[in-house]
């Protein structure tokens, strides 16, 4: 089952589709959202992040998390990885893992963790739909004497929902 149903979306979208179309444009902009986020997490189960470390004490989250259930780390992506001890990371605020004593991270840092952000992707998700469900060609057009027109910025916008999905902007 996807994030939001169709029931759902129908509550705070109007469209003339029928359930099967509206059901396949949410499926579309659901993939799209899993490919360029990651998936959407249940809240309970924690989902695997891989990021570079290097020589700072601190990691910025691509997601925020509710709670951190192990860090490993390597120098190499074919080394052994070594998991931490609970007490040698901190997770401060939601999106900023901080390495404890002083210490830089490891060149990969694995971390599992429990997303935070399970409301604000169905926001999104809907936002996404709706202006799938609204884009036109147009953004505005006059005839009044002489023809005008102006397209509107559809990617912007998409690139504005997506943005608030991760702490880093893509």
């Amino acid at each position: 089952m996807g994030l939001v149903s169709v029931a759902e979306l129908r509550s705070v979208v109007t469209s003339a589709l029928t359930d099967v179309q509206l059901q396949t444009v949410l499926d579309r902009e659901e993939q799209e959202m899993i490919a360029r986020t990651g998936p959407h997490g249940d809240g309970l189960d924690g989902l695997t992040v891989l990021l570079c470390g290097g020589a700072g004490t601190t990691l910025y989250l691509p997601r925020s998390m509710t709670s951190i259930s192990s860090v490993a780390v390597r120098q190499a992506l074919t080394d052994i990885a070594q998991s931490l001890a609970a007490t040698a990371y901190a997770l401060n605020g939601s999106a900023r893992l901080e390495r404890i004593g002083g210490l830089s991270w490891e060149t990969f840092v694995t971390i599992v963790g429990i997303p935070a952000d399970l409301h604000r992707r169905k926001s999104v998700l809907i936002e996404l739909v709706r202006q799938a469900l609204e884009q036109t060609a147009l953004k505005s057009e006059s005839v009044a004497g002489e023809y005008s027109w102006s397209a509107p910025e559809w990617e912007r916008q998409r690139a504005d929902l997506y943005r608030r999905l991760t702490f880093m902007s893509i």
